[in-house]
């Protein structure tokens, strides 16, 4: 669970510059941040970019499919350890705030204030609302939720020139089209590009831009990676049994 390094990112990775430097403007200012969002927006790739950037000394605790008593168990452990740290980076990558946070919530809290009282910074990875307890511990914590942004199509042209698409038509009409096809979602981008690279980029024609042989695979792959992604069999239950709802209805109903 614990790491002392980022994840390791690929060789061909969209860098997102803009929006890191703009989380990085935020930390420095805030000494937090909350980065938000659904499955394969690229949330612990951006943390790791954003870390990369700061340059200082981190602790990474990616706590994905962790149940409750080990989550607390991790982050009272990592208390003891950063008490004598000081500037210390703390990521707590792919954090779900569930149905038990009430096991782990004060190990959360006392977490998060002793970084902080220690000039330390924390950055926070998550699908789900910040805590109203951890909340209590920040100024203005609606400035340091950040909603991850989808690719824009400068981005996912970047992307394609890293993956060696020609930089000529093919690039402009390929990634136009990657944009458009996958709304700029980050997984969808990477999977689409990583399809045509191995293609050798071939000339877009008509009936590749209407209708790409492969593209309805990976939406297939990207949907079984989400359902995965949930860690047990009841969220999985009821994550479906929500899908086919065909009425709007609120969080707190589906939560009872």
């Amino acid at each position: 669970i614990q790491q002392s390094i980022t994840p390791t990112l690929p060789e061909k990775y969209a860098r997102r510059q803009k929006l890191v430097d703009s989380l990085k403007e935020k930390i420095l200012e805030n000494k937090f941040i909350t980065l938000h969002g659904s499955t394969g927006m690229g949330k612990s790739s951006i943390a790791a970019l954003l870390v990369n950037s700061l340059k200082l000394e981190h602790k990474w605790i990616t706590l994905r499919g962790v149940d409750a008593n080990s989550i607390n168990a991790v982050l009272f452990g990592i208390s003891v350890t950063l008490r004598n740290f000081e500037d210390t980076i703390l990521i707590i990558d792919d954090i779900s705030f569930g149905v038990d946070l009430n096991i782990y919530e004060n190990a959360l809290a006392g977490l998060i204030s002793l970084v902080l009282s220690k000039n330390g910074y924390v950055i926070i990875t998550t699908q789900d609302d910040l805590p109203d307890k951890v909340s209590h511990y920040l100024p203005s914590v609606n400035d340091l939720i950040v909603d991850v942004p989808a690719m824009d199509q400068d981005e996912v042209k970047e992307l394609a020139q890293r993956h060696g698409c020609p930089a000529n038509k093919v690039l402009d009409l390929w990634s136009s089209f990657v944009f458009i096809k996958t709304g700029g979602h980050p997984q969808l981008v990477h999977a689409k590009i990583r399809s045509l690279e191995s293609s050798g980029w071939p000339a877009p024609t008509v009936a590749s831009l209407v209708n790409p042989d492969n593209f309805e695979t990976i939406k297939r792959e990207a949907k079984k990676r989400l359902i995965s992604d949930f860690p047990m069999e009841s969220t999985r239950t009821l994550s479906y049994r929500l899908s086919i709802m065909h009425h709007p209805f609120k969080k707190q109903h589906a939560l009872v």
